[in-house]
């Protein structure tokens, strides 16, 4: 799972505040995928190579690194 974000970006900030640090997404998440957060802006080549123009954006990948979908980041924690 790629999520795409970046420090200019209030959604983005949003979830990182309330979203990110609530145990029940981590463990969601943990439970289900490898995350990498990838920061928009300091490497833009990778949003670049899987075709995400805005954010905050979720990838999700197969391990060969083969896009299987993606989707608007969800922005509340029971959406994730």
């Amino acid at each position: 799972m790629l999520h795409f974000w970046n420090e200019r970006c209030a959604p983005c900030l949003a979830l990182e505040k309330s979203v990110f640090p609530n145990p029940s997404v981590v463990t969601a998440i943990n439970s289900q995928f490898i995350a990498v957060k990838v920061n928009t802006l300091e490497t833009p080549e990778i949003h670049r190579t899987y075709g995400v123009t805005r954010w905050p954006w979720d990838v999700f990948i197969a391990p060969d690194g083969k896009k299987l979908f993606d989707r608007q980041s969800p922005p509340n924690a029971s959406a994730y």
